[in-house]
């Protein structure tokens, strides 16, 4: 695991050994463990290493046998045995027992097509000194990151936007899209930044950068590929096995190894074979809250007690978040507002102090359908398929409902809304944290002037256009879910806060195999109306515990409500108060969301006011 960066300059100018250096520096804590440079006219890559596998002969930059293609890479590979297997059979000579060195000869026999071969997370940058050509390259769901920015001939990448930063003449102006679309979604989603002139690689691509002219590929795409066999039982026979097999390949390590635990089925069902393929106890990792009714600890500790694994817990209060905010928002460079962020942060730093490396169950909501929301709209189609005369019936009822007060009137009307809307667009509306309405409140009228609203959700609509030849209606939102909240918000706070550690976490519910398996199952074997993860459960029965199966999802949710309106409240007061002008949001608003909420006002207003907070301490430190 590691952090990469370079620059390849325009043509007739050469790389500066510094600032490749101050790039480099600024990614020390992805690979504490050594650092590596090498540059050659208008071409420099540069890295910083975690150490998990060949801890003295994975040095890198790392070259092939003859020197004309070089590597700097991030990530694991799970099937490199069996890549370097078929490469020495076809003449290649290793000098090493890294995975790194397999990409290299990959790259050699089978140039970007290679990357079809590969099974693991991944950002890579290779350097062909022959062909004087570059290659980026993301892993197929996206765990680990790239930025760049492409200016005059010139092109420079790095794993975060802090070092990214660090290029002379990068420009700070705000991508009103992208700023848009964080207000609406907590995240900013590729290929899009928070900066007009940096762009991420989206997952499952690559970029050729050849005599400064830029070409963006795509090697991968969720499809679906499925079971062997024809019944549920025999497809959750299959599932075990393929999971089983995806936790095997990411044990191999040459450095202490654990798991982070929450007690949910995902978390749990990692440590349970992990427990049945490793022949000492697992070392498992737990965060806590004060208030009981938002902690999971005790669930984490009952599965740590099933498997006997050796078992470590933190409970977290809100002191610790305001130490932390302000730090966390450097490792993100951009305004990201998932709140969960602190407790995966805080898990990892407990995490490392007795390993370097641990499986974690990310992804198993949307590659299973987990989230409560695909069973909300599962029941939106199914209102939408009533006759029209009932669907009448029921919109004037929720007028009524509403019109009375109360919160389910409320909810009740929101419901027919949103069923009444295109799925692609209820959808986006359900991911919002404002809606249209208040996002016209919150912008300033300069800003308001530069959204585009065709442009809000723009990656969800892409998705959705993909997908829809299959299920219209609620049978796609986990694939969409996969290329879109996934990669901008899940895997961005496990990457960002576990790096920020020095920490390397794997995901094995998120192995490509398993997401196409899952992709190939009819809905119904994932979720219904009532149920999530319906199949992995059922896959899961010789494994958990029942009491774990059957208990009820909770998420990793903070009590952010309670917090804002008690440690916190003036914390953010103190970041509306001292922003400077020109950031786009209208500071009287701010104020009266945060009154409101102040009064015990409902309406999700927390989550409202926690964007507003991460955007204010990110515009403070970022922009200029």
């Amino acid at each position: 695991m590691c952090g990469i960066c370079g620059i390849v300059e325009q043509q007739g100018s050469a790389v500066n050994p510094a600032v490749l250096g101050n790039l480099n520096a600024r990614l020390f804590h992805r690979g504490p463990d050594e650092g590596g440079e090498w540059f050659e006219g208008a071409a420099g890559l540069a890295m910083r290493r975690l150490s998990i596998i060949d801890l003295t002969g994975g040095h890198q930059p790392m070259f092939n046998e003859d020197g004309t293609v070089v590597i700097v890479f991030n990530g694991e590979i799970y099937n490199y045995l069996e890549l370097r297997k078929r490469l020495e059979a076809l003449g290649h000579r290793f000098a090493t027992n890294s995975d790194t060195e397999a990409i290299v000869h990959l790259y050699e026999q089978d140039g970007p097509e290679g990357l079809e071969r590969l099974n693991g997370m991944f950002a890579l940058a290779i350097w062909d000194r022959t062909r004087e050509q570059l290659l980026l390259a993301r892993d197929r769901a996206g765990k680990k990151p790239l930025y760049y920015s492409v200016a005059n001939g010139r092109i420079v990448f790095s794993s975060e936007m802090t070092s990214l930063l660090e290029y002379p003449g990068i420009g700070r102006d705000i991508d009103p899209v992208a700023l848009d679309n964080y207000f609406s979604l907590g995240y900013v989603p590729a290929p899009r930044t928070i900066f007009s002139q940096v762009r991420q690689l989206e997952p499952g691509r690559y970029l050729v950068s050849k005599a400064g002219c830029i070409d963006i590929g795509r090697y991968w795409r969720l499809e679906a590929k499925p079971p062997a066999g024809g019944t549920e039982t025999e497809a959750a026979e299959e599932l075990l096995a393929l999971l089983k097999d995806a936790v095997r390949i990411r044990l191999y390590s040459d450095v202490p190894f654990g798991a982070l635990l929450s007690g949910g089925v995902d978390s749990s069902l990692v440590v349970g074979l992990m427990s049945q393929l490793m022949d000492r106890p697992v070392q498992t990792f737990n965060i806590g809250f004060s208030e009981r009714d938002l902690d999971e600890s005790g669930y984490a500790a009952e599965v740590a007690k099933h498997f006997g694994t050796e078992h470590h817990n933190l409970t977290a209060g809100p002191h610790s978040v305001i130490e932390l905010v302000n730090k966390l928002t450097t490792h993100f460079g951009e305004p990201f507002a998932d709140a969960s962020a602190i407790p995966t942060y805080l898990v990892s730093e407990i995490a490392r102090k007795h390993v370097t490396m641990a499986l974690s169950g990310d992804g198993g909501d949307e590659v299973f359908g987990g989230y409560q929301a695909y069973r909300y709209h599962a029941c939106a189609a199914a209102y939408r398929n009533l006759p029209g005369a009932v669907r009448t019936m029921v919109r004037s009822a929720a007028r009524t409902m509403n019109g009375s007060g109360g919160v389910l009137g409320g909810r009740v009307r929101r419901f027919v809304e949103e069923s009444e809307l295109p799925v692609a667009l209820a959808w986006q509306h359900s991911r919002s944290i404002f809606t249209d309405a208040e996002l016209a409140e919150l912008y300033t009228p300069e800003f308001a002037a530069t959204v585009k609203l065709r442009d809000r959700g723009f990656q969800i609509k892409e998705s959705f256009e993909h997908f829809r030849g299959g299920d219209p209606d609620a049978g796609i939102l986990n694939h969409v879910d996969y290329e879109t909240y996934l990669p901008g918000d899940i895997l961005v706070k496990v990457d960002r806060m576990s790096m920020a550690n020095s920490l390397e976490v794997r995901s094995p519910l998120l192995d490509y195999r398993v997401a196409e398996f899952a992709a190939g199952l009819p809905r119904d074997w994932k979720w219904t109306p009532w149920a999530g993860k319906r199949i992995l459960k059922r896959a899961a029965e010789n494994v958990l515990p029942h009491s774990i199966l059957a208990r009820r999802k909770q998420g990793f949710v903070l009590p952010i409500a309670s917090w804002l309106r008690g440690e916190l409240k003036p914390f953010l007061t103190e970041a509306i108060e001292s922003s400077r002008p020109g950031i786009g949001i209208r500071l009287d608003y701010c104020r009266q969301l945060l009154a409101r909420h102040a009064r015990g006002e409902s309406g999700i207003l927390e989550r409202k006011l926690w964007s507003i907070l991460c955007y204010l301490l990110w515009h403070e430190k970022f922009a200029r």
